[in-house]
């Protein structure tokens, strides 16, 4: 089993999000080729459903890099606020972490 890293995302309301992930098992990048990749949102740990699912853009599968994407109407449908999101790769949780959404007050 693989202890899964730690990250804190952020995201604005009033734009889409979208950012560029490494997956590194042992400091070498893990070739993702042909793997299953689920990225989910969820209120809590505790939460049973996601209440929003990332898009994941296969960037270079072979030396671990993939996009994380949510958009901005997926973004608006966000309250302002802390949320848990995790990647899972083929039953395995390699990052966990927050994921906050931030209101802007210009637009």
């Amino acid at each position: 089993m693989i202890v899964p890293g730690q990250a804190t995302l952020t995201g604005f309301r009033d734009r889409s999000f979208d950012v560029e992930i490494v997956i590194e098992v042992n400091d070498a990048a893990k070739d993702l080729t042909g793997l299953a990749i689920v990225a989910d949102i969820k209120r809590s740990l505790s939460s049973a459903a996601p209440i929003e699912t990332f898009t994941v853009g296969r960037t270079s599968e072979a030396i671990g890099v993939i996009t994380l994407t949510l958009t901005a109407v997926q973004m608006l449908a966000l309250e302002a606020g802390k949320y848990r999101y995790d990647i899972k790769i083929t039953d395995d949780q390699y990052l966990e972490g927050a994921f906050i959404v931030r209101d802007t007050v210009s637009r």
